[in-house]
C-alpha cells in the first residue's frame, strides 16, 4: 500500500496486514491490522529495477560470460547483433581467443580492452572481472567507421610516403625552432648526407650559418604569417655549388594553426650556370666593345687580329691597307692595338 505523508508530503510504502476476530457465530466483530513499513525495501527495488534496465536499453551488445567461455547473459542488442553466440561459446568470433583472456583473469586481470572483427565489423570489447560471480561482463562498442578511415589514413599515409621517397625533387619539414621533422631521400642526396644524419637536427647543422641564417628566417616568417613564400637558396658541395627554388608553405591544424611547414624545392642549377656564363658573355662583350672604341680613337695605330685557330695575325693601318706585323703579337681570337 502507498500513502503520503500530510506533514511532509513524503511518499512512503508499506505491507499491511488484516487479521478478522470472529465472535461465537463467526461473525467478524472487529479486525486487526498490523502495518509494516518498506519505504526503503520498495526504493530499493525501484533501483535495482531502474539499473537492471540499462542493459537491455543500452543499443550496444553486453554479454556475460565465465572463464570457461559459456555465455550466461546477452542483452537485447547482443541477442541482435551476435547470433549464435549462445550456442557457440568460446568458438565464436566475440570470444576469439578466449583461453588466453581467461588466463589473463586468473592471473588477477581486473579489465582489459581489446578490438574483434566480427562479419565485416569491428567492436571495441572492455572486459571487467566480476569477483563474487567469477564472470567476465563485455560492453561492445561498433568502431566499424573508425577503423575504416584509420585504415583509409592510412593507406593514404603510406601512398604518400612513397610518393614523397620517390619524388626527385627534395621535400623536408620543419619544427618551429627549425630542427627537421621529415626530409626524403633526394633533399638527403642532394646535401650529401643520410636521412638519419638529418631528421632531429637543426639547419645549422646541415648548412653553413649564411645559408642556415636565409633558410631559417623563410622558415620562421611562414610559422608566423600563415602564408606561403618562395626562396633561392644554394647548396654548397664539394663538386660545385648546386642552386634550389624552394617553396615554404606552413601546415594548419582544424583550428588554422601553423603546426608545420613543408618545403619542396626544384633545382636550377643548370639555369643559374646559363645566367652566369651569359653574364660573363655579356662582360667580355662589353669590354671588347670599349677597346674597341679606344682604339678607333687613335688614329695610324694599326690594329691587328689573329684567327681562333691560330696562326700569324693579320694587321691593317686607320684607312684599311694591310700593313706587316712588326711587334708580332696580339690576343687570340681579339683585335688590339699594337
Amino acid at each position: 500500500m502507498c500513502y503520503r505523508l500530510r506533514s511532509t508530503g513524503e511518499e512512503k510504502w508499506s505491507v499491511v496486514q488484516a487479521t478478522p476476530i470472529l465472535d461465537e457465530d463467526g461473525q467478524v466483530q472487529f479486525v486487526v491490522s498490523i502495518s509494516h513499513d518498506i519505504t526503503d525495501r520498495r526504493r530499493a527495488e525501484e533501483t535495482m529495477a531502474r539499473l537492471a534496465s540499462f542493459p537491455e536499453l543500452n543499443p550496444n551488445p553486453i554479454v556475460e560470460v565465465d572463464l570457461a567461455g559459456q555465455v550466461h547473459y546477452l542483452n537485447a542488442a547482443a541477442q541482435q547483433l551476435l547470433p549464435g553466440l549462445q550456442a557457440a561459446g568460446p568458438l565464436h568470433p566475440w570470444l576469439a581467443d578466449w583461453a588466453s583472456i581467461a588466463d589473463r583473469f586468473r592471473q588477477g586481470t581486473q579489465s582489459a580492452s581489446r578490438e574483434v572483427p566480427i562479419g565485416g565489423l569491428w567492436y571495441q570489447q572492455n572486459l571487467y572481472y566480476t569477483e563474487p560471480s567469477r564472470r567476465i561482463r563485455i560492453y561492445g562498442l561498433d568502431i566499424t567507421e573508425r577503423r575504416q578511415a584509420e585504415e583509409a589514413l592510412q593507406e593514404s599515409e603510406e601512398k604518400h610516403r612513397i610518393l614523397l621517397e620517390e619524388s626527385s625533387d627534395p621535400i623536408f619539414t620543419f619544427y618551429p625552432d627549425g630542427q627537421y621533422r621529415y626530409v626524403n631521400k633526394a633533399f638527403a642526396d642532394g646535401v650529401g648526407k643520410t636521412r638519419e644524419e638529418i631528421i632531429g637536427k637543426k639547419i645549422w647543422d646541415v648548412f653553413p650559418k649564411d645559408e642556415a641564417d636565409k633558410r631559417y628566417a623563410a622558415v620562421k616568417w611562414v610559422f608566423e604569417n600563415g602564408i606561403t613564400k618562395v626562396i633561392e637558396v644554394r647548396v654548397p658541395r664539394p663538386d660545385g655549388d648546386r642552386y634550389y627554388i624552394t617553396t615554404v608553405k606552413p601546415i594548419l591544424n582544424d583550428q588554422g594553426k601553423v603546426v608545420s611547414v613543408i618545403c619542396i624545392s626544384k633545382e636550377i642549377t643548370e639555369r643559374k650556370q646559363a645566367e652566369e656564363a651569359l653574364a660573363q658573355h655579356d662582360r667580355a662583350m662589353a669590354a671588347l666593345y670599349e677597346t674597341s672604341l679606344e682604339i678607333n680613337s687613335q688614329p695610324n695605330v694599326p690594329t691587328c687580329c689573329m684567327p681562333l685557330s691560330g696562326g700569324r695575325s693579320s694587321c691593317w693601318d686607320a684607312d684599311g691597307r694591310a700593313v706587316s706585323n712588326a711587334a708580332g703579337r696580339s690576343d687570340v681570337g681579339t683585335c688590339g692595338q699594337l
